[in-house]
């Protein structure tokens, strides 16, 4: 797909007189030239999106109009820069009138623009509100007023503040802390954030066990790493050092409860002297964007909010790719993958090990092994797994999360609970048997898994139903 810098007319591009219907009143804004030429440079279509009711106003033609279009087309061409498309809306009603989206999503369908990663530029709110309604992602008004509450991702004094916008590398802070099956179900929002603002640099906070996954994804620049202590140094830190002094252009959280809304955020709203603009994730298709206006600091400024219709990607994990010496221990033939881990504070999670051993021991039967991952915590059920089953092969603490996806892609199946590892397989495409305690509400439930769920508890879910699903949906002799 490709990018476009939208531009206003009057206003914008030339002095606006009133109507400006003649090319003898069509002059240049200063720093117009400097912006398209830096636009074209950087591989932006150039289009030009104007109201011009003057037409049905009767002030003028559309012969006029006509002529002082092409004039300053050619006008540009002669300075070496190339007007994509001129789109324009001669009615006083009109989907197509801004605010209304139409010339934009016309211009959208005609040239296959990707909208988000666009930019516009207008000298009027209706023009941030047609560019924002068509899903362009960064958006400019020029104002004498800088200070001007605006839907405007900023408010520039000239054209040549909107060029050093444009030349200037973003800063972006992406936030996501929580468990690790949480942090995997955002990995599809982490690429597309990259994807769309592909040259920023893009800043991780998050806490220390998802730091060997973030970085084998090859997604940020930096990482700051904020365990969530209750330590007042390490609340200084994160919120004074990073959250508002690093002034970011975009905050894209991840963590849509907790400490970072009910915590850091008020705190950085209120003391910051500069705009804040977070993008909260609705789902997997929409992106909230609160714009906060700051005049001063120690106020909690002006909101305004506006929806964006953009897609999570579907991570694939690719990224992630098997040591090895993991490699080397594994079976020569068929295996089916258990991981019988959960969380500590959720054992109601927990399948029995005794029911991993049983499912190990009917697999064997069929020529079938089984493959054990876990950590340090999970090693008194490891252990008695293995000590029914010794068969199976303990990989107990010799892999990384970043072996998972090339471990489970190789396996026939994977079984697991409600646990981070399983995510992180399901969503790198393996085949997974899911195992769920009913306590577990329904959208936790990934689709891409064959889920079972027990009647009144997890154990309710028999040795024999698993091991059916694993010969009837993906063993063949």
């Amino acid at each position: 797909m490709d990018k476009a810098l939208f531009l206003d007319r009057d206003g914008t591009i030339n002095i606006d007189h009133g109507y400006v219907y003649k090319i003898d009143d069509f002059k240049l804004k200063d720093g117009i030239l400097e912006l398209c030429h830096c636009a074209q440079e950087k591989g932006y279509k150039i289009i030009v999106i104007t109201n011009q009711s003057g037409i049905e106003r009767g002030f003028y033609t559309i012969d006029d109009y006509e002529k002082v279009t092409q004039y300053m087309i050619d006008l540009f061409k002669s300075e070496g820069i190339t007007i994509t498309d001129v789109f324009s809306c001669p009615h006083l009603t009109s989907p197509d009138r801004k605010p209304n989206p139409g010339m934009f999503l016309k211009a959208k369908e005609k040239y296959n623009i990707d909208m988000f990663k666009s930019y516009s530029v207008g000298d009027k709110e209706r023009d941030i509100e047609a560019a924002l309604n068509a899903g362009v992602g960064h958006n400019y008004l020029l104002s004498d007023n800088k200070l001007k509450l605006s839907k405007a991702t900023k408010v520039c004094t000239s054209l040549i503040d909107v060029k050093n916008e444009l030349e200037k590398t973003e800063k972006i802070l992406v936030i996501k802390h929580g468990a690790f099956g949480d942090f995997v179900n955002m990995m599809g929002w982490m690429e597309r954030i990259r994807e769309e603002h592909h040259d920023a640099h893009i800043t991780l906070m998050t806490s220390s066990p998802q730091v060997k996954l973030a970085k084998a994804s090859g997604l940020f620049n930096d990482i700051i790493i904020d365990n969530r202590t209750h330590n007042i140094f390490d609340w200084y830190r994160v919120i004074k050092k990073e959250l508002i002094n690093k002034s970011y252009d975009f905050i894209y959280n991840l963590q849509p409860k907790g400490r970072v809304v009910n915590r850091y955020f008020p705190i950085m709203r209120f003391f910051s002297n500069h705009n804040i603009i977070i993008r909260t994730p609705i789902l997997w298709k929409q992106l909230l964007e609160r714009k906060i206006t700051k005049r001063k600091s120690f106020s909690l400024g002006k909101t305004t909010k506006h929806i964006f219709d953009i897609y999570s990607r579907a991570s694939n994990f690719d990224f992630c790719k098997i040591n090895k010496d993991v490699e080397d221990l594994l079976p020569k033939g068929n295996y089916v993958l258990l991981i019988p881990g959960c969380s500590a504070n959720n054992t109601f999670k927990r399948w029995d090990p005794e029911n991993f051993a049983k499912l190990s021991k009917k697999l064997y039967e069929k020529n079938i092994s089984t493959v054990v991952i876990g950590t340090k915590a999970e090693e008194s059920n490891i252990n008695i797994i293995m000590k029914e089953a010794p068969f199976s092969v303990n990989l107990m603490c010799k892999t990384e999360m970043t072996d998972l996806p090339g471990l489970a892609k190789r396996a026939l199946v994977c079984v697991g609970g409600d646990t981070g590892p399983t995510h992180l397989i399901i969503e790198c495409g393996a085949k997974v048997i899911a195992l769920f305690a009913p306590q577990k509400k329904v959208d936790a439930r990934n689709p891409k898994a064959l889920n079972f769920v027990g009647e009144k508890s997890i154990n309710d879910i028999l040795v024999d139903q698993v091991f059916d699903a694993i010969i009837n949906n993906y063993y063949k002799e």
